[in-house]
């Protein structure tokens, strides 16, 4: 490579370029940072990413209370849950409602119908 560039000018301009990078190289080597940069980068690091971190998961948090709020306030209002007419009170009472709904979830879970010595059986409970 040496006798190439010793005949070809661009070639032997390239190679001094290059070796007077590796000789910058070498003595960058010598230079190394402190040990306080050392202590507080990844600190740093670990700060800039958790700020980032909270910042999504507020954006998505506010996103999904305001498609809430909007599913609230937009959703269509079943004839059940209307209010009843003026002057008029509901005529059923708790027993009949639990009733209701004993017959339709036996109706749809068999387990209700399990043998005297089954401990599978349908019990309401309300959350």
């Amino acid at each position: 490579m040496q006798a190439h560039a010793a005949i070809c000018l661009p070639c032997a301009e390239l190679l001094g370029g290059i070796g007077g990078v590796r000789h910058a190289l070498q003595d960058l080597s010598s230079y190394a940072p402190s040990p306080l940069f050392s202590l507080h980068l990844p600190g740093q690091l670990q700060t800039r990413l958790e700020s980032r971190l909270r910042k999504k998961a507020r954006s998505v948090a506010l996103g999904l209370a305001a498609g809430a709020a909007l599913a609230i306030l937009l959703w269509p209002e079943s004839p059940a849950m209307a209010p009843a007419p003026e002057g008029r009170v509901a005529q059923w009472s708790e027993s009949e409602t639990r009733q209701e709904w004993r017959q339709m979830w036996s109706q749809r879970l068999p387990l209700s119908e399990a043998g005297p010595h089954s401990h599978a059986r349908v019990r309401l409970a309300s959350f």
